[in-house]
């Protein structure tokens, strides 16, 4: 997969988890996280480490993220603590049985969006 892609799926899964966030909040969160998720996976393919993309756990691909990334000051923090959010709102509304509020779900895509913007603003300065 490519850079494109990836980021092609980010916006996607955003723009279907905006349309839910006052249907069903649950899903707009979980595509709230699958849209960083994605972003995320576009950085590696970036710079040429296409196999970083695949990571066989979500919690691997968000550690080295972090550790590639964020550690290393080339992105900002609060694009890690959006992963993070993101990533415990997902688990909350995917296997807990709780249904989160729409002001959860918005919260997830404002990060998503800010969190898609800063990737794709990096990705850019790459090229």
């Amino acid at each position: 997969m490519n850079v494109t892609i990836f980021l092609e799926a980010s916006r996607r899964y955003i723009t279907t988890g905006r349309a839910s966030v006052h249907v069903d909040p649950n899903s707009a969160c979980n595509r709230g996280y699958y849209s960083i998720r994605e972003a995320a996976r576009a950085v590696p393919c970036a710079v040429g480490k296409t196999g970083a993309a695949h990571s066989k756990t979500h919690s691997g691909l968000q550690a080295q993220f972090s550790l590639n990334l964020i550690k290393s000051g080339d992105l900002p923090v609060s694009v890690s603590e959006a992963f993070s959010f993101a990533s415990e709102k997902r688990l909350i509304a995917d296997y807990n049985g709780v249904v989160l509020l729409p002001v959860d779900a918005e919260d997830v895509r404002d990060r998503a969006e800010h969190f898609l913007q800063v990737v794709a603003d990096f990705i850019d300065q790459l090229q």
